[in-house]
């Protein structure tokens, strides 16, 4: 926690935890406990609630003609793309399908489904558009179309003789196979001035198909049943040799491969463990008794040596929390009346200024009374530990001597005990590798033989299933559907109908993604405030070609942007504005470096000493912002391997100074749950006005849970068109359940037209001296 948390500086108890970072009883300014606002249906005198909290209506409501627009808006390419192209694709395939001249056909049912005896499996309708189109291509294959021909009945047919240099090519382009209204219906049709001979064609064609293609089917499966129960067979007796030869394997060296053999190994090795660490910690303790025995020897011999030097006493005066309470409330007071006295008119007869000069009197009378007391109790106390950093023992010398003796006796014990059971381990029966690869081989085909018997058995009881394809009706004439206005209208018609349904199908599976439309949806619709906006910087190229003067103006937004969410950070209380301020985001990729970079240079900008901190160590990025070096950074000073004034790096921006993340490893993400974090956080407070940390995604790992225990607010960051409404809601709810101040929300990414435009036209009217001084 920051050593400006408005909690301890007004004047909580020394025992109280701070109520900005987990503390279970809210409490005001005063030290007065507060009414919990609740989210749940609660009852509304005395602020209770059932059940979990109410989660905001936009995370579950209804597609809307103006969310579908925005998410049109989105993926605009890929929706004009696929919407031309399957009503290109519709369009075209009606254009070839629909007839327009008078023709004979004949209609097969082709089922959605394989026909099952068993349970039926459903077929996906990939799986039956592709069965459909085979079975249309097989209706136009030369087997058939040759074995149609071959027909004495057809072969003398006057359409067939026109073309018998070449019949089977023209037959194949004669005919059409195609399923009407894309049902299950399979229908074969023909062209031709003469009815009867387009109706012969058709009814022979159909016969031939049925014989040559469905028919053979039927005969290919009967075949492959053959094949299974054949390959059953030769598994089992495979089986048989292999589970004799297990046995063979296991007389033979004696071993056992059951899980009982391995447990009881497993429990020798956990008595054998357990031994050692028994071992381990004698050998600690006696370590510790024989320094004992040598500090009372010491202090036997130099008594005078025991008392603690007076820089001693002051350094733990220093860490008592009630002096440090009562420092940290003087350093806040006298802050505020400074502030107090430059903002009033007469400071000399002002009330609020005698109040806070008598409050700084009565602090400093107490501090220098906690002083008084404790003073003499660390003399003492130190005295009788040995002096600094030593150890008081409630023993005597001869105490210890003979609990020394105790404790090797009772070593060599232990040792003699883990001999004796490392010999045991070593009798245990042990585990054959190869027995359990040849037991785990045997499992396997018996499950192979398993499931190939299951498919047999299914088999032969689909032999008595229809036929998935089947004749409804023999060919007959069509009507006269030959009318091209009807075929214009019908291509137009479905070119329009699948580019508008392909918009709204990706319109709508775009919204299901619930992005961020704009700085409403998180202000209004979740309910977090929006404490800042920053303009979009992805179109950074096409701004630096249009008239030369991009970057500046995009760079002279940001900052505009950015001191209003600065401005609102500062006078967040009247008194104690937030001083070390956490940038998260839900996920990676939505701007919280960007945001933390820019609100660190603001408040540098201001006047104040700021400090920015890559705490982002797993992905670190703040020091490419600013063209430092990586390391050494927080990771190192986490390790103890730096000290703080090597990894704090002056930047180009006045007052600005950034700690890098370092080179991170375990140890570093260890060190980010410890109180060491929070120390090192408290002793830069007093370096720095202002500490800006840029963490990790909240969702995607835990160190910004770890981070916030020390900050006195957290600002999320957010990107338009990107972030998702449920995230940034979950991410807020995960920060408060832990006990972290959600400042608010800061918005990447949003539309800056008019005020990009404003700037541009101060710019123009600034002097070219100005812009390059600013």
């Amino acid at each position: 926690m920051s050593s400006m948390d408005p909690q301890a500086a007004a004047g909580d108890s020394p025992g109280s935890e701070n109520n900005g970072h987990g503390s279970s009883e809210p409490s005001n300014g005063n030290g007065m406990l507060s009414t919990i606002e609740t989210r749940g249906n609660g009852v509304p005198a005395l602020g209770w609630s059932y059940g979990p909290p109410a989660r905001p209506e936009i995370l579950s409501a209804k597609a809307s003609p103006p969310a579908l627009l925005h998410a049109v808006r989105r993926r605009w390419p890929l929706a004009i793309g696929l919407g031309f192209s399957v009503g290109g694709v519709v369009a075209g395939l009606l254009w070839f399908l629909i007839p327009v001249r008078y023709e004979a056909f004949a209609t097969l049912k082709v089922s959605g489904a394989t026909p099952a005896v068993l349970e039926k499996s459903a077929s996906g309708r990939e799986e039956f558009e592709l069965f459909k189109r085979t079975q249309q291509q097989l209706v136009l294959s030369n087997v058939v179309l040759q074995r149609t021909l071959a027909e004495p009945e057809i072969s003398r047919l006057s359409m067939i003789q026109e073309h018998n240099d070449d019949p089977v090519p023209w037959l194949k382009d004669q005919l059409i196979v195609d399923n009407p209204g894309d049902s299950e219906v399979m229908r074969v049709a023909i062209k031709s001035r003469k009815a009867s001979e387009a109706i012969k064609v058709v009814n022979k064609v159909v016969e031939r198909y049925l014989s040559e293609i469905v028919l053979h089917d039927r005969e290919l499966r009967l075949k492959h049943e053959e094949t299974l129960t054949k390959t059953y067979q030769n598994l089992a007796q495979d089986y048989e040799r292999d589970m004799k030869s297990l046995h063979d394997l296991e007389g033979v060296v004696k071993v056992s491969s059951s899980e009982a053999a391995q447990m009881s190994k497993k429990l020798a090795f956990d008595v054998l463990n357990e031994q050692i660490s028994r071992r381990h910690n004698l050998v600690n303790q006696l370590g510790d008794n024989e320094m004992a025995i040598m500090l009372m020897e010491a202090r036997r011999d130099n008594p005078e040596e025991t008392r603690p030097p007076d820089a001693f006493v002051e350094a733990e005066l220093n860490r008592d929390p009630i002096i440090t309470q009562h420092t940290q409330r003087l350093s806040n007071l006298n802050e505020a009346l400074t502030d107090m006295q430059a903002k009033a008119a007469h400071p000399e007869t002002s009330p609020q200024i005698k109040r806070l000069r008598d409050a700084i009197q009565h602090t400093e009378d107490a501090l220098e009374d906690r002083r008084n007391a404790l003073r003499p109790q660390l003399m003492e106390l130190q005295a009788a530990k040995g002096g600094p950093g030593g150890t008081a023992s409630q023993m005597s010398l001869p105490l210890l001597v003979m609990q020394k003796a105790h404790l090797e006796e009772v070593l060599e014990g232990v040792q003699k005990d883990i001999g004796d059971k490392a010999d045991a381990l070593q009798r245990l029966d042990s585990f054959s590798e190869k027995v359990a690869a040849r037991r785990e081989a045997l499992t396997m085909s018996s499950r192979i033989m398993n499931q190939l018997g299951s498919e047999l058995d299914r088999a032969k009881v689909e032999r008595l299933a229809p036929e998935r394809i089947t004749k409804v009706d023999d060919a007959a004439l069509a009507n006269n559907n030959g009318d091209a206005i009807r075929k214009y209208v019908a291509v137009a018609f479905s070119f329009f109908l699948g580019f508008g349904l392909m918009v709204v199908g990706v319109a709508f599976v775009e919204f299901q993604a619930r992005k961020i439309n704009s700085i409403q949806d998180v202000n209004d619709g979740l309910g977090i405030r929006v404490v800042g906006e920053l303009p979009n910087v992805s179109g950074r190229t096409w701004r630096r070609i249009k008239g030369g003067k991009g970057p500046g103006v995009l760079k002279a937004l940001m900052a505009e942007r950015i001191d209003a969410t600065r401005t609102a950070l500062i006078h967040a209380t009247a008194i104690d504005p937030p001083r070390v301020v956490m940038i998260t985001s839900a996920e990676p990729h939505e701007g919280k470096t960007t945001t933390a970079s820019q609100l660190a240079a603001s408040l540098a900008r201001s006047g104040r000493r700021t400090l920015l901190i890559d705490a982002d160590i797993r992905n670190p990025g703040a020091h490419r912002v600013f063209d430092l070096p990586q390391e050494p950074g927080l990771c190192e000073l986490l390790r103890g391997e730096a000290q703080r004034e090597a990894v704090i790096h002056p930047t180009r921006t006045p007052n600005l100074c950034l700690l890098p993340a370092g080179r991170c490893d375990l140890r570093s993400v260890q060190a980010l749950s410890t109180s060491y974090l929070g120390t090192t956080i408290a002793a830069l407070c007093v370096e720095f006005d202002h500490v800006v940390i840029d963490s990790g995604p909240v969702l995607k790992i835990a160190d910004p849970l770890m981070v916030g225990q020390h900050v006195d607010a957290a600002i999320v960051s957010v990107l338009r068109d990107v972030s998702k409404l449920p995230k940034v809601y979950e991410a807020c709810e995960r920060l408060r359940s832990v006990g972290i101040t959600v400042f608010g929300v800061v918005a990447n990414g949003v539309n800056d037209d008019v005020a990009r435009h404003g700037i541009e036209l101060l710019m123009a009217e600034t002097p070219e001296s100005e812009k390059t001084t600013a």
